[in-house]
């Protein structure tokens, strides 16, 4: 599970904590994640799909929108992201929720319960339903 403070309605993810990835344990740099001209959405976390994390280890989320837009203005306001968490059957949590006009990356550290976590991101229309989704999972471990 992550451990982070939303700030709705702002681009800034205001952490609960924050943590140092353990010694021996890489972690990539990455600002965006590669979406398909296909796609409108993708979700991807610093160690990849299928990751490990140790509990304690921080875990960079980035979440890039190839989403349409009219070119006018003022410009429409960028597409609403929605990310949730959801460690094997518990209940899924909302982590972000914020307009994004291409990709935004924030940090978050892995806390209990673990096992396999699955973040899913949905872009969202005017109403909140659903225009597209991505999903990226991995694996929290106790040490």
């Amino acid at each position: 599970m992550l451990t982070r403070l939303l700030a709705l309605g702002t681009t800034a993810a205001v952490l609960l904590s924050t943590a140092l990835a353990l010694p021996g344990r890489a972690t990539a740099q990455i600002s965006s994640c590669p979406v398909a001209d296909s796609e409108s959405i993708a979700v991807c976390v610093d160690r990849g799909p299928e990751g490990v994390y140790v509990v304690g280890d921080q875990i960079t989320i980035c979440v890039t929108v190839n989403v349409p837009q009219i070119l006018i203005f003022p410009p429409p306001p960028p597409p609403q992201v929605r990310i949730t968490s959801q460690v094997d059957e518990d209940t899924p949590t909302t982590i972000f929720e914020d307009g994004v006009r291409s990709s935004h990356c924030f940090e978050a550290m892995i806390v209990a319960p673990t096992g396999r976590e699955r973040l899913v991101a949905f872009v969202l229309d005017d109403n909140g339903g659903v225009i597209a989704t991505s999903s990226v999972s991995f694996l929290s471990v106790n040490q």
